[in-house]
């Protein structure tokens, strides 16, 4: 599961990087007042549907891997050295 986090972050990254670097190219073509701030919103609505994309399925991976959690794998009391040096008189 922790490799899925990290591939969907760094495509997540990836993805708001290049974004970025589109909406300055489109940004500095732009010659009025109203396309550069038509470039700012659609800049700023572009960030926020990558972030809310990343966020969702990062929530959705952390529910499904709290469920999908292996529940044979218990530890019960101390073990190695501290089991050891404890006794129970």
């Amino acid at each position: 599961m922790w490799y899925f986090t990290l591939f969907w972050t760094l495509t997540m990254a990836v993805g708001a990087i290049a974004g970025m670097v589109n909406a300055g190219q489109v940004a500095d073509r732009a010659t009025t007042q109203a396309q550069k701030a038509g470039a700012a919103l659609g800049a700023t609505l572009g960030m926020g549907v990558i972030f809310v994309l990343w966020l969702v399925m990062l929530a959705a991976a952390l529910i499904l891997g709290l469920f999908l959690k292996k529940s044979s794998v218990v530890e019960r009391g101390p073990t190695g050295p501290l089991a050891q040096a404890t006794t129970v008189e």
